[in-house]
């Protein structure tokens, strides 16, 4: 007896909630967004310092794998950075001696890298 109370008390309760609220599949409404173009967006600059090899094709792989690294996050391919709604990522490479000091890392990075930010 006291199982049909019960669930005729959980039938009329479920009755009760509006089926629109009640629907674990419902859809989200979605805001309309104002569209960023690229050119609105901030722009992080990337550099490199890349080490200096006689082969120039070895020299173009480092500067391809750091341009389409930076596209890739920029055309949206990796949705959970959301920081590229506001910014645009830009590579800049240079290239330097194997054996290169400390300091003639460090003077390279403020005489042709930074200039160019």
């Amino acid at each position: 007896m006291s199982q049909i109370i019960i669930l005729v008390t959980l039938i009329l309760f479920a009755a009760s909630i509006p089926f629109s609220t009640s629907s674990v599949f419902r859809q989200r409404q979605k805001q309309p967004k104002e569209k960023i173009t690229d050119h609105d967006k901030i722009p992080i600059k990337i550099g490199a310092i890349l080490p200096a090899t006689a082969f120039e094709q070895i020299r173009r792989q480092y500067d391809k794998a750091l341009v389409d690294t930076a596209n890739n996050i920029n055309k949206g391919k990796f949705r959970r950075f959301g920081f590229t709604n506001v910014y645009r990522l830009e590579a800049q490479t240079d290239v330097m001696a194997l054996a290169a000091s400390p300091l003639n890392v460090l003077k390279t990075l403020c005489d042709q890298v930074l200039p160019r930010i």
